[in-house]
C-alpha cells in the first residue's frame, strides 16, 4: 500500500502467456495504454461477480499498466523487468523496529531501473533514494502524491512527474514520476590498497584427529520419523534433527576400526527437511 492505494505487481517469463483473476476496485483514471500492451478483458461465467479475468499474451515486455484507480494499482512486467524493481520501507517515527516492515512501519515506495535501492526516505514533500548503479538507467518510482522532489545519492535528480501521468505515457495518475538516472562522471573506480599481513585461524578444529568429542552427543537411535530411510549401514541414525540439531552448522565426527584395504567413503547427505 502506498498513499493509501493497493499496488499489485505481478510478472512472468515473456515468452509464455499469463492469466490472473482481480477483483478490480476504484474509478479508474485516464490513462490509456499502448496498443502494444497485449491486455484482455473478461466478465464472462464462469468468474465470480466483480472478478476481472486478465490475459497477458507472449511478447510483452517492459512495465504495463493493468488497473490505474484511485483505490488500486495493478502492474505487470517481465521477470527481467521485475528484477529491476526495489520496495524499500521508509522508517516510521517510532524508537524501535522502525525499519522493520509490518512492525515499526507500514509505509513504502516503488522504485524501479537501479541496480540496488538500499535506502529510502520521506522528509516533507522530498523523497531520498541511496543505492548503486551499473549503467545508466531509466528510473520509475511511485511515491506518496505529496513528493515533488526526489534525490538519489544526495543529488536532485532532474525528472517528469507529468510524463508519468500523461495520457498513454506513463505508469499511474497517483504519484508517478520518471527519469533517466547516470553514472556519475567522477566516478573512475576504486583504488584497493596493498593487501598484507595476512593471518588466519583453524575455523574447524573438530577435523583434527586429536579433536575430543567425548561430550559430543552419540548418534545411537535407531528409528526417526523422518520419511527417508538410512539406504545403507548398520542402522544407527545420522539426521542431525534426531538429536535436536535442527538448524545452522551441524558436525559429525565418525570412529572406525580399518583393516588396511580401504579404498573409499559412501556419503549421502539430505537436507531441508
Amino acid at each position: 500500500t502506498i498513499d493509501g492505494r493497493d499496488i499489485l505487481f505481478l510478472y512472468g517469463n515473456a515468452s509464455q502467456e499469463h492469466e490472473v483473476a482481480l477483483p478490480l476496485t476504484g474509478t479508474p483514471n485516464r490513462l490509456q495504454q499502448s496498443s502494444l500492451v497485449n491486455v484482455t478483458f473478461t466478465h464472462e461465467a464462469p468468474v465470480a461477480p466483480g472478478t476481472t479475468i486478465v490475459n497477458f499474451l507472449s511478447g510483452v515486455e517492459g512495465l504495463v499498466t493493468v488497473w490505474d484507480s484511485d483505490t488500486q494499482l495493478v502492474l505487470y512486467a517481465d521477470s527481467d523487468t521485475a528484477a529491476t524493481f526495489w520496495a524499500p520501507s521508509i522508517a516510521s517515527n517510532t524508537d524501535s523496529f522502525q525499519n522493520f516492515w509490518g512492525i515499526g512501519t507500514n509505509e513504502s515506495v516503488l522504485v524501479g531501473g537501479p541496480y540496488l535501492v538500499r535506502n529510502a526516505s520521506i522528509e516533507g514533500t522530498t523523497l531520498s533514494l541511496r543505492g548503486d548503479l551499473k549503467t545508466d538507467v531509466r528510473l520509475t518510482v511511485i511515491a506518496p502524491r505529496k513528493i515533488r522532489d526526489i534525490t538519489w545519492n544526495g543529488q536532485s535528480i532532474s525528472g517528469d512527474f507529468q510524463s508519468a501521468t500523461a495520457a498513454g505515457q506513463g505508469v499511474t495518475a497517483l504519484g508517478g514520476f520518471v527519469a533517466d538516472l547516470q553514472l556519475s562522471s567522477q566516478f573512475t573506480g576504486i583504488s584497493v590498497p596493498k593487501l598484507e599481513g595476512w593471518k588466519f585461524k583453524d575455523s574447524l578444529p573438530e577435523v583434527q584427529r586429536g579433536f575430543d568429542d567425548v561430550d559430543w552427543v552419540e548418534a545411537d537411535k535407531r528409528t526417526t520419523n523422518i520419511p527417508f530411510k538410512p539406504y545403507y549401514g548398520d542402522g544407527r541414525i545420522l539426521y542431525g534433527c534426531d538429536y535436536g540439531f535442527c538448524e545452522n552448522t551441524v558436525l559429525w565426527r565418525g570412529h572406525f576400526i580399518a583393516n588396511g584395504a580401504e579404498k573409499s567413503v559412501n556419503l549421502s547427505i539430505n537436507g531441508g527437511e
